[in-house]
């Protein structure tokens, strides 16, 4: 019997203090929101350890990455979340982010294009056709300073 209470008691303690996978992506979204990138990276991998495809989590997993510049990981992580998604608003925001991740790498052609992506999804997404815009002006900009360059 008293076996049996210890188990219990063992459990009910585990079920109580053990986190779930939204809690640990609210605590990674704290931690994103006071500029602590590394500690929600670490709090939306335990997240994405209990439930893997955990759609949230992977979104925000990536945004930690881009804000650490490490853009390679993020972009691996906006593709996957791309082709698995059913969610079009998800999927909308992870073109956008791609979008930026390219940007800042400086890859002109596939930022336009995950911008394109992007409002093809939500042609109301202002924010998507000014980064657009500007994408498109980088590449025109690049393309006259390599013609220069060739005279």
């Amino acid at each position: 019997m008293k076996r049996i209470l210890v188990l219990l008691m063992c459990f009910f303690m585990h079920f109580c203090f053990s986190q779930n996978e939204r809690s640990m992506v609210r605590d990674g979204n704290k931690n994103y929101n006071k500029g602590l990138f590394s500690e929600s990276e670490i709090d939306y991998r335990k997240s994405l350890s209990k439930k893997r495809g955990f759609e949230e989590a992977q979104f925000n997993l990536s945004d930690a990455l881009f804000k650490q510049e490490r853009y390679d990981e993020s972009v691996d992580i906006l593709n996957n979340l791309i082709s698995t998604t059913s969610n079009q608003d998800l999927k909308s925001e992870s073109y956008y982010n791609l979008g930026n991740n390219f940007l800042q790498q400086q890859n002109l052609e596939e930022a336009v294009e995950s911008y394109k992506n992007c409002l093809r999804i939500n042609p109301s997404d202002e924010q998507a056709r000014y980064n657009l815009s500007k994408a498109m002006s980088l590449m025109q900009q690049q393309d006259q300073d390599e013609q220069q360059q060739d005279q």
